[in-house]
């Protein structure tokens, strides 16, 4: 017999939701990394009343979207290697 997986309306799995607790275990981020990431944008999430909610199937789409390249840090303009390198130019 096979187990029925309970879906919303829009076809999603409802279980796909997750905290943040669970969304910095799984991208490996502290508390404080995930806090900045919500209040600049830069990871998609649902504020349910006063909590926040992340959907796994988005969240794997975001990290997909942004692939890391070998050698190239995700940090960008805040790396601070390269914060050294265009001091000592200058």
């Amino acid at each position: 017999m096979e187990k029925k997986v309970k879906t919303t309306p829009d076809g999603r799995n409802p279980s796909d939701l997750m905290d943040a607790v669970e969304v910095a275990e799984y991208l490996k981020l502290t508390a404080k990394q995930l806090a900045y990431k919500v209040r600049t944008r830069q990871i998609p999430y649902l504020k349910l009343g006063t909590t926040l909610r992340f959907r796994r199937s988005e969240l794997d789409a975001w990290i997909r979207e942004f692939p890391a390249m070998p050698g190239e840090s995700r940090r960008g303009k805040w790396d601070r290697s390269k914060r050294r390198a265009r001091k000592r130019a200058s």
